[in-house]
């Protein structure tokens, strides 16, 4: 039996256009990486594009401030258009479990189109943005998420080691494979940076959402507990709902951090000219800001939290901290401003590591798990793979 080698794919993701959030940021990368071999169509909310079915979007009630400083948007989903698409589908990518992905779910069951399921997303990511720190609610979500949603798909694509290890202890069934979300190849050095560490302002970079589980405070908060606050300049690149609160915090240093939403174009350029990228985010399951940074020879110190896969990129035990506490965040950060030639050394370590992280290759593993899935489906319903043949 045999599976198409140019496979059609539907991706189903609530939010594809504009967004900074690490869950939609990484399937718009991977949608144009597989759109190269493959027949992707896309269900999503946001601007009508050939290839998609675009979805209205809500926010929930109470929330949408929230949302809207974070660009993420909810869709509604609606059966009919789902198996519309799905019924001229070799393989359905559902990336989120929200509403829509769980109606996603459901509709290619009923199909019995295969459903790869992706993992995204943590019950810390609201919890902690409402102000709510339960590990016993926590829990209860994590059990939902695996009966209403993973356990219903054919196969569950987890970022990360942690993130797959995550779903195993809540009873995973279906197979796991761990693909990294990957970095594009215009994340790479610029061949005339200045050397790291060698300027009189020491650049910090922090790049992600201003959200509670993100802790973008602390990196402030270390700041004005530095030897060095004077030499200290901070770039927060992002949104969220902290902005005010960040503005306020700084006003204590002798230089206010720079917050910003900036291009992929001034990121680049920020990512090659920063001295260091701080990482204070308690909730990870990967960490795309980090993987990105680590392309461009960027050393990233990272908090060692119980519940972030970040660390895993820590290419010494000097770039760990401990999580939520500014003091021990001041003390690494004055080591590294202290050595400059061993954070020179720590930068062409970094970009060693992030080499195993090609997008390309990340989209080709991510093709063999839907390859795998419709050839199972095909010889359980005891016929030949679907869809034409291509190149692959």
């Amino acid at each position: 039996m045999t599976t198409p080698a140019r496979l059609r794919i539907a991706f189903v993701v609530d939010v594809c256009d504009d967004s900074k959030s690490g869950g939609p940021r990484a399937a718009q990368r991977f949608i144009a990486e597989l759109a190269r071999h493959h027949e992707v169509r896309v269900v999503t909310t946001g601007r009508p594009q050939p290839g998609r079915v675009v979805l209205p979007g809500f926010y929930f009630p109470l929330a949408g401030r929230i949302m809207r400083s974070m660009d993420f948007v909810f869709a509604w989903p609606r059966t009919q258009p789902l198996e519309q698409l799905f019924r001229e589908v070799d393989v359905v990518h559902v990336q989120l479990p929200f509403l829509l992905g769980w109606r996603a779910v459901r509709c290619a069951n009923r199909l019995g189109v295969p459903v790869v399921g992706g993992c995204h997303v943590q019950p810390e990511n609201f919890l902690y943005n409402v102000g709510l720190r339960s590990a016993r609610l926590a829990d209860r979500l994590n059990r939902w998420l695996m009966s209403g949603f993973y356990n219903r798909c054919a196969a569950v694509v987890c970022p990360s080691a942690f993130a797959a290890a995550q779903l195993q202890q809540y009873g995973l069934r279906p197979p796991s494979f761990v693909i990294s979300n990957g970095v594009p190849p215009q994340f790479r050095p610029w061949p005339d940076r200045p050397p790291r560490g060698g300027a009189a302002d020491f650049v910090v970079l922090m790049v992600g959402r201003w959200g509670r589980e993100k802790r973008p405070d602390l990196l402030v908060r270390a700041a004005a507990l530095s030897r060095y606050r004077a030499r200290l300049r901070l770039v927060l690149v992002g949104k969220g709902p902290l902005a005010a609160r960040l503005r306020c915090l700084g006003r204590r240093l002798p230089r206010p951090p720079e917050l910003a939403a900036v291009s992929d174009a001034e990121l680049l350029r920020l990512y090659n000219t920063a001295d260091l990228l701080v990482h204070a985010s308690e909730v990870e399951l990967e960490g795309l800001s980090v993987l990105e940074a680590l392309a461009c020879g960027l050393p990233a110190l990272i908090a060692a939290a119980a519940a972030s896969a970040a660390k895993q990129f820590a290419v010494d035990e000097r770039l760990l901290f401990a999580p939520g506490d500014p003091q021990a965040l001041a003390a690494r950060l004055d080591f590294w401003i202290e050595h400059p030639a061993e954070l020179r050394a720590a930068g062409e370590r970094a970009l060693q590591l992030a080499q195993r992280h090609a997008l390309a290759d990340c989209a080709r593993q991510l093709a063999e798990v839907y390859r795998a899935c419709v050839s199972r489906r095909s010889a359980a319903a005891g016929g030949p793979g679907t869809g034409a043949g291509g190149g692959s």
